[in-house]
């Protein structure tokens, strides 16, 4: 929903400069008509080139970052880790640890309770009460340390030195920069920058 509203944030900016710009060029014109006086394109014209420039900076970021995530996601799919492992005293703790581990569900920026509930076929209730008796005490705190770990283990890639950390953010299940950064800060007392910059 967020991506949503961002994509048609930028489509009224857009849409509004244009305007604008057609508005004037409308202004000159009618000057033009009415008067008989040739007035300078010079403004019209920059304010022109300066909108396409933007519009070209902004495609060119979008598909450097879409670029980014494909990648990266590319290689989150084929690595496989256990980031903690079960003691066989529940099954349920069992079978969420596997879908951690091997189906990576994490990943899923609008994973919740609810939804992992339903993977499991049990309550959201008891699954909260599974969770409160292990060291993460609830989903959230599992769930993010998992994104953590796998974000950590993108930073430490030499490939991916160039690329943003809001690409790797994202990509490892978390839905804004701020939370990435947030989390990452609390589980490991880093920026995702400062961790980068230790390991590599």
């Amino acid at each position: 929903m967020k991506k949503t509203k961002d994509y048609f944030f930028w489509i009224k900016i857009f849409w509004g400069l244009f305007f604008l710009i057609d508005l004037y060029g409308s202004y000159l014109e009618l000057g033009r008509f009415l008067v008989g006086e040739r007035k300078s394109y010079t403004y019209l014209w920059a304010a022109f080139s300066v909108v396409v420039y933007w519009m070209i900076y902004i495609g060119l970021y979008k598909f450097k970052f879409s670029n980014e995530k494909f990648e990266i996601r590319k290689y989150v799919e084929t690595t496989k880790y256990s980031s903690i492992e079960s003691n066989g005293a529940n099954e349920y703790l069992d079978k969420l640890i596997n879908l951690l581990t091997s189906e990576k569900i994490y990943l899923n920026a609008q994973l919740n309770r609810e939804k992992v509930a339903e993977m499991l076929n049990i309550s959201p209730g008891y699954l909260s009460q599974i969770l409160g008796k292990t060291e993460y005490e609830n989903l959230s705190k599992l769930i993010n340390h998992y994104r953590v770990e796998e974000a950590k283990l993108l930073l430490k890639k030499t490939e991916f030195n160039n690329y943003s950390l809001v690409s790797v953010g994202l990509e490892v299940g978390f839905n804004s920069k701020s939370t990435f950064y947030n989390t990452f800060k609390k589980e490991t007392g880093l920026t995702p920058n400062e961790f980068k910059k230790q390991v590599l």
